[in-house]
This record gives C-alpha cells, sequence and structure tokens, in this order.
C-alpha cells in the first residue's frame, strides 16, 4: 500500500509540475506560425511570417486584404478593440510611457511569440547595438492602417551583445495608446522596416489546446484509478 500512495503521490506532482510548464493564458507552438492567446480568445499569426505571408518579400496593404478574403473568414485583421486589448495584454509597466526595465518582461514575451523582422542582421534579429523593433497594427474606425512602436534590447538572447555604454540594455519600450508613436504611416510593404499588420482567427480549440487544457486530467484520472483498482486486487489476493 506504500508504494501505492508513493505512485499515486508522484502522478499528482508530475501532472502539476505539467500545468506549470504550459501556460495558463497562452500556448505556443514553434512548429505553427501562430500562438494562441486564451485570455482573448484569438490565435495570432507572429508577425515575422505575417511580414512577408510565407513569401520572399513585403506585402502591401493590398496582399493582405487578398489573404484575408482568401481565408474565407478564419484569418482576418484584429479590430480596434482586438488589437488595442492585445497590446495591453502585453504591458508589464502600465506606469510608465516608454522605455522601462518593469516592461522587459512583456517585451521579452512579445518578441519570443512574434520573431523578428527583416530589419536587422547584425545580432540574429537586433542590430548592432542589441537592439530591435515592430511596427504592428490593424485597421482603424477609417478603415486605414494604424500602427504602434514596439522596441526591444535582446537580453533574452545570449548570443546578442548589447553595447556596455547603452543605458536601455534589458529594457522594452512601450507606448501608452494614442501616443504620438501610434502612427506608421505608408510603412506597409517597404523591404528594410520590421511592420506588419495583426492577423487573428477566432480560436475554437486545437489539439495542442485540448491536450493543455482537457485531455490531461483525464489521462490523469484515468491512471489515478487504474493504480487504485491494482491495489485494491493486490490487498484482496493478501486476504
Amino acid at each position: 500500500m506504500k508504494y501505492l500512495i508513493a505512485g499515486l503521490l508522484l502522478l499528482l506532482s508530475a501532472s502539476a509540475n505539467a500545468n506549470l510548464i504550459e501556460s495558463e493564458n497562452y500556448t505556443n507552438d514553434s512548429n505553427n506560425n501562430y500562438w494562441t492567446n486564451l485570455d482573448l480568445g484569438l490565435d495570432v499569426l507572429r508577425l515575422d511570417w505575417v511580414d512577408t505571408l510565407g513569401s520572399d518579400s513585403q506585402v502591401d496593404l493590398a496582399g493582405y486584404q487578398q489573404f484575408v478574403a482568401d481565408s474565407k473568414g478564419a484569418w482576418r485583421f484584429a479590430t480596434w478593440a482586438e488589437f488595442v486589448s492585445l497590446y495591453n495584454w502585453f504591458d508589464t509597466d502600465p506606469t510608465t510611457n516608454g522605455w522601462s526595465i518593469a516592461q522587459n518582461v512583456g517585451g521579452n514575451l512579445f518578441f519570443e511569440l512574434n520573431g523578428y523582422g527583416p530589419d536587422h542582421t547584425d545580432q540574429y534579429g537586433f542590430d548592432h547595438e542589441g537592439y530591435t523593433y515592430w511596427q504592428f497594427g490593424t485597421l482603424n474606425a477609417d478603415e486605414e492602417l494604424e500602427f504602434v512602436w514596439f522596441a526591444d534590447f535582446g537580453d533574452q538572447d545570449e548570443r546578442v551583445v548589447c553595447v556596455e555604454w547603452s543605458v536601455l540594455c534589458m529594457h522594452s519600450y512601450f507606448p501608452d495608446v494614442g501616443s504620438p508613436m501610434w502612427t506608421a504611416a505608408n510603412a506597409i510593404g517597404m523591404a528594410s522596416i520590421n511592420v506588419a499588420p495583426v492577423l487573428v482567427r477566432d480560436f475554437v480549440g486545437s489539439f495542442s489546446a485540448r491536450i493543455a487544457n482537457v485531455s490531461e486530467p483525464s489521462i490523469m484520472w484515468m491512471l489515478l484509478t487504474g493504480m487504485i483498482f491494482l491495489g485494491y486486487r493486490r490487498a484482496k489476493s493478501a486476504v
């Protein structure tokens, strides 16, 4: 019986650790060109893929509109409310407008999920000072693309060297909604700029998400039931 109890405790511990590994509010499968924001219920195409839509050159507005039309309602431009909510989801320092150390947590996650654009090639997507950025946005109320600037220093990548004299190492840049940095007119399609609109689709569940959120507890209880039954059989045979 002591072995049964030890096994049950080990199984429960392993299950708890597995839940901690898989984030509760997003999933990120590197094999996909999108990640999933579970808080907002959206699959979000990675910016470094949207930048070219998987082609050899950056895409203009007409190209994105055609992509959305061809997807037959699946992928679409984020609504303005969704875009602002997604933007604020990465805000780990809401009290600061601009560069901050606290915002670096949200900045690192932003670039982990969205990748890096073509602009900087000196250091794995960062420039010679260890800096990179994205201009990303969506259609505003006038059906025009509006963008915001999101920048970061590459402290999350040990291969990237941030110059010693820079006071912004381990910082990310996050301007408040509606600040002057919320403009990037005529930037779409310019090959040397990291710029892309946010394209999303409604999250309806995927195989990986079902495993993370449903199947794992079911498997756990199946194993628990099996171990309990095994213990019962052993106890009965001993009698």
